[in-house]
């Protein structure tokens, strides 16, 4: 299923967003779409978020519907995983324990997405790989400071500046024994991503991905990562080993083959 983008929808809740949080007290707004509000910017009390939330509600709900003409829910358009697929799955208090505790030591790993740095770190200092690769289209922000300066240095680390797709095809099939997957959130490009890095980490090896939900709060914007991960289990018999959680609830699941 190809879901289409939804960036004038989602322009329109950002929109109504921006005009809620520029309102001044005790004042209307007409916000996209035709949105009247009136709101308290000043009052942060939960009645005045709750208010924040219903006002925003109908625009959010015509993104959604977007996605899928018939959704009366936001959530009922996401393929639900059966037990096989949670049984085994283990809830880690944040994403550094995974990395640092629980995934492999050494070895291949890639990393697709990596910004600045942040995680990289993490994954040089806490799983100490053989070999890292990071994959972005762009590395002009990168932070280059310790662990990452010295590894590159060394060849322990490795650029791939690239789309993630083509840089991934660029190695053997089965070359990596896990791949974190922070790249493009929407839903197409999550699929590539997954269609991609399936076929290039080992039988019994593990997919990361960062941002298992529907929708960016931060970024007003739907993303596909639930829906794409999903379809994986559902189709071709993956199963979650772990949910991290985070504090703005952005979390990450780690993802196996059931039959490895």
């Amino acid at each position: 299923m190809r879901l289409p983008v939804v960036t004038v929808a989602a322009s329109r809740l950002r929109a109504a967003g921006k005009v809620l949080a520029g309102s001044t007290p005790e004042t209307n707004h007409t916000a996209a779409g035709g949105l009247t509000v009136s709101v308290d910017p000043t009052d942060a009390s939960a009645a005045a978020r709750r208010e924040w939330a219903t006002l925003l509600a109908p625009v959010w709900l015509e993104a959604m519907k977007t996605l899928d003409p018939n959704v009366d829910y936001p959530y009922s358009m996401i393929p639900m995983l059966a037990r096989e697929h949670l049984e085994k799955c283990r809830l880690l208090p944040n994403r550094e324990e995974l990395i640092t505790k629980h995934l492999p030591k050494g070895g291949r790993v890639a990393e697709v997405g990596t910004f600045r740095g942040h995680n990289a770190r993490t994954i040089l200092s806490g799983a100490q790989p053989d070999e890292l690769h990071l994959i972005d289209v762009d590395f002009s922000q990168l932070e280059r400071t310790e662990p990452i300066g010295a590894a590159l240095q060394s060849g322990q680390a490795v650029l791939n500046q690239n789309d993630s797709v083509a840089a991934l095809l660029t190695f053997p099939d089965g070359y990596f024994d896990w791949i974190y997957i922070d790249g493009d959130h929407s839903y197409e490009g999550v699929t590539r991503d997954i269609a991609a890095a399936a076929q290039k980490v080992k039988h019994d090896g593990l997919l990361v991905f960062n941002d298992y939900t529907y929708w960016s709060h931060a970024e007003l914007v739907p993303y596909g990562v639930i829906h794409g991960v999903n379809e994986l289990c559902l189709r071709e018999g993956w199963y979650l080993e772990y949910y991290t959680l985070d504090s703005l609830m952005y979390c990450d699941v780690a993802i196996r083959r059931m039959n490895s």
